[in-house]
C-alpha cells in the first residue's frame, strides 16, 4: 500500500505543475477594455452601499465622480464595478472598485477596495490602495505602489497617498484627463499596465484574438504566487511592510502636527 504522505506529495506536485497550465490556457485580458454604465441595481446591496457610500465620502475631500462603470468581460469569470473620481484642484484621481468572481454564474468571491492614483509628467506613478488580495503583476520601474489593507478610512488613505508623494521629492506637473476624457484615460492606463507586463515577460500579446495571455513563465509565476506556501510568505511580507510604513507615517505626521501647533502658538505670542 502506498503511504498516504507519498500520495499527498504526488498530488501537491501535480497541482503545482498542472494549475499554471490551466491558467495559461484559460486566462486572458482584453486589449481594448469595454466599459458600460453602472447602475445601482447591478450590485448586491452590501456592495452598492460600499461603492456609492465611499464615493460620497470622497466628495468631502474634493473628489467628484467622473464615471460610473462596469466591466463584465475584461477577465473570464470576473465582473468589475467601479466609480472613477477626480480631484482636479489637487491633480489626484480615485477609484472605488468592487469585483465579483463567478463560477457558472454563481458568485464565489468578492473583492472591494479604494485606490488613489497620481501620475506626473515625467512618468512617475503613485498608487495607494487598501485591497486585501495579492497582486499578480509587479509594478513598473517608475511606479510606487503602496498597499495598506488595514487603512479603511478614505481620508486616512488619501493622507497616506499624499505623504508618499511628498517624501519622494517628485517634481513636475500632474497629469489629468480633460473633462469628458476620463474613460479614455483609464483605458490607456490599463493598456499601459498590460504592456508593462509584456515587457516583464508575464503576458504576451495575441493580436489575432485581441487579448493578452500569460506566458508559460508568467502563468507559473502568477499561480505559484497565490498558492501555499508562497501566498502566506507574501502576505507576511505585506503586513511587515505595512506596519513599518504606517509607523513611520504616524511618527512623521505627529511631529508635523506638533511643529504646526508650536508655530501657531509662537505666532499668537
Amino acid at each position: 500500500m502506498v503511504p498516504l504522505l507519498i500520495v499527498l506529495a504526488v498530488l501537491v506536485v501535480a497541482a503545482y505543475v498542472a494549475l499554471p497550465l490551466v491558467i495559461k490556457a484559460s486566462q486572458k485580458m482584453a486589449m481594448r477594455p469595454e466599459f458600460y454604465t453602472l447602475t445601482p441595481e447591478q450590485l448586491p446591496p452590501s456592495l452598492s452601499e460600499y461603492v456609492y457610500g465611499t464615493a460620497a465620502a470622497l466628495r468631502e475631500h474634493g473628489f467628484e465622480p467622473a464615471a460610473y462603470l462596469t466591466m463584465p468581460n475584461q477577465v473570464p469569470n470576473v465582473r468589475a464595478y467601479l466609480i472613477l473620481l477626480m480631484n482636479r484642484e489637487a491633480g489626484d484621481k480615485a477609484m472605488v472598485t468592487a469585483m465579483i468572481g463567478e463560477q457558472d454564474g454563481v458568485p464565489t468571491s468578492v473583492t472591494r477596495y479604494l485606490e488613489f492614483s497620481t501620475r506626473f509628467s515625467g512618468g512617475e506613478l503613485f498608487d495607494t490602495y487598501n485591497a486585501r488580495t495579492l497582486s499578480s503583476f509587479p509594478p513598473g520601474p517608475k511606479t510606487l505602489k503602496t498597499q495598506v489593507p488595514s487603512v479603511e478610512d478614505p481620508q486616512a488613505l488619501y493622507r497616506l497617498h499624499r505623504w508618499q508623494m511628498e517624501r519622494s521629492g517628485v517634481a513636475g506637473e500632474k497629469s489629468m484627463p480633460e473633462p469628458g476624457q476620463e474613460v479614455a484615460y483609464l483605458t490607456r492606463a490599463m493598456q499601459e499596465d498590460y504592456e508593462q507586463q509584456v515587457r516583464n515577460g508575464i503576458l504576451a500579446r495575441d493580436d489575432a484574438a485581441g487579448v493578452y495571455r500569460p506566458t508559460l513563465g508568467g502563468a507559473y509565476r502568477m499561480t505559484w504566487g497565490l498558492m501555499f506556501p508562497f501566498n502566506l510568505l507574501r502576505l507576511r511580507a505585506l503586513r511587515r511592510r505595512e506596519q513599518d510604513l504606517l509607523a513611520q507615517f504616524r511618527r512623521e505626521t505627529a511631529q508635523e502636527t506638533l511643529a504646526e501647533r508650536k508655530r501657531a502658538s509662537d505666532a499668537g505670542l
